[in-house]
Order: structure tokens, then sequence, then C-alpha cells
């Protein structure tokens, strides 16, 4: 509600900054305990740079500095006026040769964030047969600096640890949409007309021109201007507050037109949501195959990624989990989603994995540090859940697993209960499954593995092979066949043989491939049984 944003933006004024907020620890955070048996051993963090100076300082504060002055010449500034326009000559000052870099205070916020969960659970950093730590950033300098304050924050070599640090994820395939998002003239035109639904009225506005002006009437566009320049000096290292020239109603009111287009490209707006989602698509994939690995035992006790508001946003979008599970209305925006709360300066989500002797492993997850829900998903503890559950929710997002088709529901219901009889006669069974010839089938076959599991219990999978259909190079036929197997792992205990399109394919213009092909496609299919395969 606008009470709620408000008492928010009282608490701290600079979150009416929006997606430039600092980073601010909620004061409400408590955790539930893991269930008996079960303790840390890895954990996977995806986090945005800290707080900076503006990426393009002149831009921001040149026109609106030259402004103040001239007014003051004119002697059309109140004493307040001149008081504002003095800080934001500091500001503007601060900022030379400085855009984009990180502030100590955004150093700090990482460094905190990490402090905080070695407080949390020190046993992951502690393990003998994990002790490798993955640090990587974009290539641009506050990721990599954030990265450094991050690890600040952790134990020293000294305690055992083993720092992998990479200061650059492929930025063609990592860092840029995954699929194309809107067009950017569409998106600005939408961003356009909701920024005049939520501008200030000019009663809002007449309180704060008496305030700083004598006998000249700002345009709503240069006190938003104005606000803008102001608000960013929350994330700066300078001993200065120009947000305490505006009321905290005010705050709100510009916070409303602010909030819009970082809502537009990261949040829950409706008309660009599942666009702008897509964006994630390829991160949340790497979390995955980060896991993967960790499981698999490459001696990884934490994989720590920095990154930006573009990469985070969608990410948590795509997710649909803590503040981004809510579809917002096109007429109030900010009242489902704030940028303050969801995208600010160091946001962060992490994954903590827990497990107990018989290596079962559950995962809690905490946006900004606090327990977030799985949709969807069954619960332990309220916050814990199966990491098979949350993987294939994981894949689902990455992969648009399809649900069972409506034409064969009433099916699988019958086949449901033929197999709820016999269980009561033969304790043994399994689920036989094969032609999945992805993707023409759009990978049903695991919807349909789940859904009996729903119905009956969990088995082992046959798979009879054929995963795919045609295909026109190997690089494609691969990347379908893990594709497929993917939504299958994960759902139950799988086995599986190479059916004749798994060996050999043909192409999209039913050209037999060469021998050489054939030979190693044969090879890496085999490889993919051997990781994909129950033991």
């Amino acid at each position: 509600s606008d009470d709620a944003i408000l008492s928010a933006i009282k608490e701290h004024p600079y979150r009416a900054a929006a997606c430039h907020s600092p980073y601010y620890l909620s004061s409400d955070i408590s955790y539930t305990p893991a269930p008996k048996g079960y303790s840390a051993f890895y954990i996977s963090h995806f986090g945005r740079h800290g707080s900076r100076y503006q990426t393009r300082g002149s831009e921001v504060y040149d026109g609106v500095v030259a402004l103040l002055d001239s007014l003051h010449a004119a002697k059309s500034l109140t004493a307040e006026g001149d008081s504002l326009r003095m800080e934001l000559r500091h500001i503007q000052q601060a900022h030379v040769e400085m855009d984009g870099m990180l502030t100590k205070r955004g150093s700090a916020e990482h460094a905190g964030i990490a402090r905080r969960l070695v407080a949390r659970i020190p046993s992951v950093f502690r393990q003998h047969d994990r002790n490798i730590v993955g640090c990587t950033s974009t290539t641009v300098q506050r990721t990599i600096q954030s990265m450094a304050g991050f690890i600040a924050g952790l134990p020293s070599v000294e305690s055992g640890l083993d720092f992998h640090i990479n200061c650059g994820f492929d930025m063609d395939n990592i860092n840029r949409p995954t699929d194309q998002p809107l067009d950017r003239d569409v998106l600005d035109s939408l961003i356009a007309v909701e920024e005049k639904l939520m501008s200030p009225t000019e009663d809002e506005l007449n309180g704060l021109r008496s305030r700083l002006f004598v006998g000249y009437k700002a345009s709503q566009n240069d006190l938003f201007k104005l606000f803008q320049a102001s608000a960013s000096a929350g994330c700066l290292d300078i001993q200065v507050n120009p947000l305490r020239f505006f009321s905290s109603q005010e705050l709100l009111a510009f916070y409303k037109k602010r909030d819009v287009s970082f809502n537009a490209k990261y949040g829950t707006f409706a008309p660009t949501r599942s666009g702008m989602a897509n964006n994630g698509k390829k991160w949340l994939r790497l979390i995955v195959d980060d896991a993967d690995r960790a499981l698999d035992g490459n001696g990884h006790c934490a994989d720590f990624r920095f990154a930006h508001d573009g990469n985070v946003g969608p990410t948590m979008n795509l997710l649909g989990i803590g503040g981004y599970a809510f579809s917002a209305l096109e007429d109030a925006p900010y009242r489902y989603w704030q940028s303050f709360r969801q995208i600010c300066m160091a946001s962060n989500l992490q994954l903590e994995f827990y497990k107990n002797v018989k290596s079962d492993i559950l995962v809690r997850a905490l946006f900004n540090e606090k327990e977030v829900m799985f949709p969807g998903l069954e619960a332990i503890n309220n916050v814990y859940f199966k990491w098979n559950d949350v993987r294939r929710y994981f894949i689902g997002k990455c992969e648009e697993v399809c649900e069972v088709p409506d034409y064969y529901v009433s099916h699988l219901k019958s086949k449901a209960e033929q197999i709820r009889q016999l269980q009561q006669s033969e304790v043994d069974g399994f689920y036989f499954i094969t032609d999945m010839h992805f993707p023409i089938n759009c990978g049903n076959s695991a919807s349909l593995v789940e859904a009996l599991e729903q119905m009956t219990e969990k088995r082992l999978v046959v798979y009879g092979g054929d995963a795919l259909t045609y295909v026109d190079d190997i690089s494609e036929g691969m990347a379908l066949q893990i594709s497929a197997l993917e939504q299958m792992r994960g759902v139950s205990p799988i086995l599986w043989a190479r059916g004749n399109h798994d060996i050999v394919n043909y192409t999209g213009r039913k050209k037999w491939i060469t021998k050489e092909r054939k030979t190693l496609l044969a090879w890496e299919s085999a490889k993919l049984l051997e990781k994909f395969s129950t033991p």
C-alpha cells in the first residue's frame, strides 16, 4: 500500500532512489532452523554490484547544477535552494572520473553480506573435502570491486579455503538476453505512458517550489531531475544529504514515477514481464550447472557471482519468488513490486544446500537475506525444499517444460488407477517411456512421469531412447538431447538406452550425416547416458 511504502521511505529516505537505493537490511529477519540431521555444505550466491557512482554523472548533474547556478545569479533561490545547490555541486565534483565506480559503501555492503553468511552457516567453510570457493564477476569494474569486497568478508586463505577468482563471464553468451526482449521503442513507449500516469500532481509539487525558489516556477521535469540528482547521494562516500530538502510525501510522489522504468525492465509490470524475464534464463541455467558440478564432487563449498540489475532482476522475475511472485496491475505497478526492495544495490539471491547422512539434499532460498518460498513445491520446516524439486522448478523455468496435455489427462488417471491396483500385489515396478522425439513432443514425457508420481509413487524410469527428432547439425542435436534428459532428471531414477535416433540422425534436409559425425554422436551420446543414468 502507499502507506507501507511511505513508511519505508520515512525510515530510509534514500529508498526513494528506487533501483539506485543502497542496500538496507530488513529489520524483521529471522531464520528457520534446518531439519534435524541436516547440515549446510554448499552455497550458491548471485548478486548485483553494490552502491556506486552514477554511470553517466555529467548527464545527471551538469544540467541541474547549471540551472541552479543561473537561478543563484538571478537571486531566484531561497536559502534552502542555495544549500541544495552547493550540495549538488559537491556531488558533481565527486563524480569526476568516477562514473560507474563502486563506492566504499558498496564494498562494505558486500563484505557485510558475506560476514552474515559465514555467521549463519559457518560449517560450509570448514569442510575437508570441500574447500574451493568460486568467485566470478562480469568484466565491469564495479562488479569486480564488489567481488573483492565480498571476499574480504569471507574466511581467509589461512583457514584452508582455495579461492578460484574469475573476472569475466562470457559477456556475449551470459550477460546479454537469451531471447530478444521487447522492441526498445515499444518498451520506451510503455514506460512513457506509465510515467505520465505516475507523475506527481501540481499540488504535490507546489510546496517544494515555494521552499526552493523565489519568483521562478520550476517545471515538473526540472523538479524530477533535481530529485534524481539528489537521490544518488545515499550511495556515495560524502557527507551531504540533499534529500532532506524534500518531504516524505514528495519523495513518495517522485518515487512512483522513478519506479516505472525499473519495474518495466526488471519487475512485475504486466505488459513487459514475460518478455524481460527471458533475460534470466542463461543465468538460472548457470546456477543449476554450477550446483550440479558441486554436488558431483568438484570440491566447491560455494559459488559466488556478481553482476548487474539487468541480470539479477530478470532472473528473479523468471523464478517468480519473493516480491517477484505477484503480477502487477497496470494502473499502479509500484504497489505490487518496489524497486528499492527487489533490485536495490547489492540485491542478492542465496541458495543454501543442506544434506544428511543419507545424502538427501535440501535447499533454502534467501533473497536479500530473507527466506523465500518456491510456489507449488512441498516445503519441509516451511522454507526447506528438496533439491530435486527445486532443480526441476529451475529447469522448467529455463526450458519451458510443458504441462500434461489436456487430451492425455483422463487417460493418465486410468493408468494411475491401474498402477495403484498392481501395487497391492506387485511390490516392484517401473515406468517405461520411449520415443520422446524432442522437441516435437515438447518434453511431455517428464510431465507425465511427474503426474504419475503424484498420483501413485516415485519409481524407476526405464527410457527406451529416441530422445530426438530431426536435427540440422550435431551441436543442435546434442543440445536438444541434453535438454530432453534434463527434464527427466530429478523426476525419478532413470535408466536409458540409446535408440536409433540417438545414435544417428537425419538432418532437416533428410540427408544422412557423415560417418565421422555418426561416430562422434554415438560417443557423446554414450557420455550422456553415463551422466544421466542411475548407477
